[in-house]
């Protein structure tokens, strides 16, 4: 098996498979091999973190936008929306 990056396979726990595929006569070959500290690791991983979250929360800002576009332009002077508009059928 080639892979690019070792986190490409797995994002966590790539030893263990690592050690199953050679149990199974698999070989991996990672052709990207960086060697990082513990430190450079960790401070790669929060700023993937926070990319992925900042580009969610870009996403749900965009949803929210063309919600609130679908709302205003459903509610408009053909189709006026009453405030109680159903509440005489209830009693």
């Amino acid at each position: 098996m080639i892979i690019a990056h070792k986190d490409r396979l797995t994002r966590f726990g790539y030893e263990w498979f690592a050690r199953f595929c050679q149990r199974h006569a698999c070989d991996i070959l990672v052709l990207n091999q960086d060697h990082l500290s513990p430190e450079e690791e960790l401070v790669q991983d929060l700023w993937t973190i926070t990319y992925v979250f900042s580009a969610r929360l870009a996403g749900l800002r965009n949803y929210r936008k063309k919600l609130q576009e679908a709302l205003d332009a459903d509610v408009s002077p053909q189709n006026p929306v009453e405030p109680d508009a159903g509440a005489s059928d209830i009693l």
